[in-house]
Formats: structure tokens, C-alpha cells, sequence
């Protein structure tokens, strides 16, 4: 993802100002299941494609043989584009609707500030989305009768890294 910013610092803190935007892309498949009050509802297999903005701080503080990063921002996905592959009826594209969500990272790393570090960062990353517009379903181009939509979601990724770094 590319990430810029401007650092407001001194030697051994400062303040990042941070913008930064993506794609990510992702598979999913959906099973088939019963659902009280509906009946029987197909799943199938996706491709999802999400642009998105970032803008967020940063915090970095060094003590001695350690140094403490912490970032937390918003993230936006401006345009969302699902293609769903069918089992039974013709593929359908559908555009969920983004919303502002939340991401954080806190990176820790210690040794020598002139060789190898060790480091560790924990993270959490997320998605909000509003349902898509309902879009007619069709089976070799004809209607079929009912109607697809994605429902409101959320994905929510936690996640811990460790490294060896070389300056």
C-alpha cells in the first residue's frame, strides 16, 4: 500500500501525519443453507475487489536499544466491486457500499540502531460495508424472479508479525 506522510519530530519522538490508499482483493465462498423465514438460500463463490483511502497518525518514541511505533487512522473504501460466479443462473456484479472504518498497528523493536534488529508489531485491519443495490437475477439473460444483494458485512483482521530487520 503506498503510505507517505510528514513527520513532526526530534531525536527521539516525533508525530507522522499519514495518507495513504490500496486495492485488496480477496476470494470467498459462500454454502448453501436454510434460513428460518426464508428458506433456502444458495451461496457461491466471489471476487472481491476494494479500493480504498487511509489517513491516520503515527507515534514513534526511542528508548535506548527500543523503539515504539504506534498508527491508527480511518479507512475509506471508496469503490467496491463483488463478481459472484453462480451455480444455477447467469454471474452477477453488485457494488457494496463502503463505510469509514478503524485500523491500528503497534511495532516494538529492540537491538542496535546501526545493525540487525529484532521486532514484533500487532495489528488490526477492517472493512464496513452497507448492503449493495438489489440487482435482478437472470438465467441465460431472462429473469428468473428473484433478486441478489449483499447484505451488510464487516471483516475484521487481527494479526501479530515477527521480524529481523536490517538498517
Amino acid at each position: 500500500m503506498p503510505w507517505g506522510g510528514y513527520r513532526f519530530a526530534s531525536r527521539l519522538h516525533g508525530l507522522d501525519l499519514l495518507a495513504g490508499g490500496g486495492l485488496n482483493f480477496w476470494l470467498r465462498s459462500i454454502d448453501d443453507t436454510y434460513v428460518q423465514g426464508l428458506g433456502q438460500v444458495y451461496g457461491g463463490d466471489e471476487d472481491y475487489y476494494a479500493f480504498y483511502a487511509k489517513f491516520g497518525l503515527g507515534y514513534f518514541h526511542e528508548m535506548g536499544q527500543a523503539r515504539h511505533y504506534l498508527q491508527a487512522g480511518l479507512k475509506y473504501p471508496f469503490y467496491v466491486y463483488e463478481y459472484g460466479y453462480q451455480v444455477a443462473t447467469d454471474n452477477v456484479t453488485l457494488n457494496p457500499k463502503g463505510r469509514v472504518s478503524f485500523f491500528a498497528k503497534y511495532q516494538w523493536e529492540f537491538g542496535s540502531t546501526t545493525h540487525k534488529r529484532w521486532g514484533a508489531t500487532l495489528y488490526y485491519d477492517s472493512y464496513r460495508f452497507s448492503q449493495s443495490d438489489p440487482e435482478t437475477d437472470t438465467a441465460n439473460g431472462v429473469p428468473t424472479g428473484y433478486i441478489v444483494w449483499q447484505p451488510e458485512s464487516h471483516q475484521d483482521v487481527y494479526g501479530l508479525q515477527v521480524g529481523l530487520y536490517f538498517r
